[in-house]
């Protein structure tokens, strides 16, 4: 049976610390009358506030419109729906890709239909590729050229959404950092904005082709070089680490990953450190938390923690550490800049029309920055109507971005488009760490960078995600006595503390990790001056370490608008922060 005081701390490891009696009681009622899980009625309802309600607060009638929604998906869930196929280019697959099992065994072959689902699988097997035609032609529509329509599909346009064209909020600044009433312009100053961005080869750009050792080895070497890391740091303490397994009745300090011994959520019963195989031969043991003063806990974290384990069978911690982040490299001479960051999805889940990216052009030119930061998805996979297009995936990104590109490159002469791809785009490939986006047409002020990256800018280190690491360490996490600091910083921490956009480990079922791209591309080799963080949670902006971390929000959330970020850096010299030269302010659209 769900009781109140269980289903309060449920949702604390959300962020919602103060609901009231009466929402605590329906949801209690509700789950016990169903006999549903506690983990999955709470993540579904924060996942449901976040995504269909602007300020995200529990009151009673959500949870009747939640109740409804909730019965309504499970009577269809049970059930199959077929659809009729709408009219589509030749769907053909090429080369090694044209191998169907069915004709192998000596049947007709089958054309592969198209399927919007993403699922953890290997480029081998096409039934889960989002594939067009590879002669269809692009849109020719040239980035050089202004252009006054708003950016939607040029074809089949769904109607605009009422809850987004209603909106009574617009331009309303939700959340300000620094000193942002000095500042008289948001706009850029003109001046000469050099981006460095670190060049890979995406030529030979293969994912998912992952062995079981392949993946042991990767885990294992991150664990070894961060315990180096924590030894060096605490070299008074801690003189080495000692195998797990072995039996003692002292202090011992051991190093290792933190499990969870189910496949559930993460908690105080559940913990379980592994090993690394240079010390531990990668053994594991339960580990009793009890007696921690503090601890911030995920699974996929590096920790060494002193402990004592008595019968062989449970190691009882007393303190633990976890590693510092990477210093920040030194800021010679930054004349000051301005950015503005907005982060995908760019259309209302019931709409395929870009009108809200369309506004976000027009403040563009109202207040043309420095440096414009667009993080995707741009085709969003979670948008029914862009999955039931009439044309190519591909083809729908090409004509948005043209757009995107004859709007702001004739804004001034020096404005820089920074395009960060998402593994949550229709037309683009559905793994982490995410190759950049590819584009027919190129301009030298457009910038297109994987996901996650670390931009420099003007010798300012930028570092960009637009994967929700944030929500699955949050999902996961467990802490004690971290009252003392916000949630939203010590989760954003870990990223830098783990020097990693993506520590946690397992990921969720709908994030294709590829671990071995993820350890080449994935590091933080420096810890970035400022870190943009896309995230489901609410936007916030918060300092520590010596960095800014910020989560601009969604540009749209559910079927309304969301919001985007303006940011100021003043000029800076022979310093390795940028802390005290931000002002920034989170509007919304």
């Amino acid at each position: 049976m769900c009781s109140s005081e269980a289903l309060q701390e449920e949702f604390k490891f959300y962020g919602f610390y103060s609901i009231g009696q009466p929402v605590l009681e329906s949801v209690v009622n509700f789950i016990n009358l169903h006999n549903a899980s506690i983990e999955s009625v709470v993540s579904e309802l924060v996942a449901f506030a976040g995504n269909r309600h602007e300020d995200a607060t529990l009151t009673e009638q959500m949870i009747k419109e939640f109740k409804s929604g909730y019965f309504q998906k499970k009577k269809t869930a049970g059930r199959v729906h077929m659809e009729p196929t709408p009219p589509r280019y030749d769907l053909a697959l090429k080369s090694d890709q044209d191998y169907n099992i069915m004709a192998a065994y000596g049947g007709s072959p089958v054309t592969p239909l198209p399927s919007a689902k993403r699922s953890q699988t290997t480029p081998d097997n096409s039934s889960s590729k989002r594939r067009s035609n590879v002669n269809t032609p692009v849109s020719n529509v040239s980035p050089l050229v202004g252009d006054t329509t708003p950016i939607r599909r040029r074809s089949c346009v769904t109607p605009s959404s009422k809850k987004y064209t209603k909106r009574a909020n617009k331009s309303q600044v939700m959340m300000k950092y620094g000193d942002v009433d000095s500042v008289t312009d948001w706009a850029g100053q003109g001046a000469d904005v050099d981006v460095s961005i670190a060049r890979r080869d995406n030529s030979k750009f293969r994912y998912m082709f992952q062995k079981l050792q392949d993946k042991s080895h990767v885990l294992d070497r991150r664990v070894e070089t961060l315990t180096e890391s924590i030894l060096q740091l605490y070299t008074a303490e801690i003189e080495e680490c000692t195998d797990i397994s072995e039996k003692t009745s002292s202090d011992v300090y051991l190093c290792g990953q933190i499990c969870c011994d189910c496949d559930g959520r993460l908690n105080t019963e559940s913990v379980v450190l592994q090993g690394c195989m240079s010390v531990s031969n990668g053994r594991s043991l339960p580990l009793s938390v009890s007696e921690l003063p503090s601890y911030s806990l995920f699974p996929g974290q590096t920790v060494v923690v002193k402990a004592q384990n008595e019968d062989g069978r449970r190691l009882k911690a007393v303190k633990c550490y976890t590693p510092e982040p990477q210093p920040t490299t030194q800021i010679v001479d930054f004349k000051g800049l301005s950015l503005m960051v907005a982060c995908g999805p760019f259309t209302p889940d019931n709409t395929n029309d870009y009108a809200p990216l369309s506004d976000l052009m027009l403040e563009v030119e109202k207040s043309p920055p420095d440096v414009l930061i667009l993080m995707g998805p741009f085709i969003n996979e979670e948008n029914q109507v862009l999955q039931h297009s009439l044309e190519s995936y591909e083809m729908l990104f090409e004509s948005v971005m043209n757009e995107i590109f004859s709007k702001v490159i004739p804004i001034n002469s020096s404005i820089q488009l920074i395009v960060v791809s998402s593994d949550r785009d229709l037309h683009h490939e559905p793994v982490y760490p995410t190759p950049p986006y590819h584009l027919n047409l190129q301009h030298p002020r457009v910038h297109l960078v994987a996901n996650p990256s670390t931009v420099d800018i003007n010798g300012v280190k930028v570092g960009l995600t637009s994967t929700d690491v944030l929500f699955q360490m949050a999902a996961n996490e467990i802490s004690w006595d971290a009252s003392t600091k916000d949630r939203m910083l010590r989760l954003s921490e870990h990223l830098l503390c783990q020097r990693n956009y993506f520590p946690v480990y397992p990921p969720s079922t709908d994030t294709n990790l590829d671990l071995e791209l993820n350890e080449e591309f994935g590091g933080m080799s420096t810890s970035p001056h400022l870190l943009v963080m896309s995230s489901n949670f609410n936007q916030f902006i918060k300092s520590g370490n010596k960095t800014v971390c910020c989560n601009p929000g969604r540009l749209c959330k559910g079927e309304g608008g969301g919001t985007y970020l303006r940011m100021v850096i003043d000029s800076i010299a022979n310093c390795d922060s940028v802390i005290d030269s931000v002002k920034a302010q989170v509007i919304r659209i």
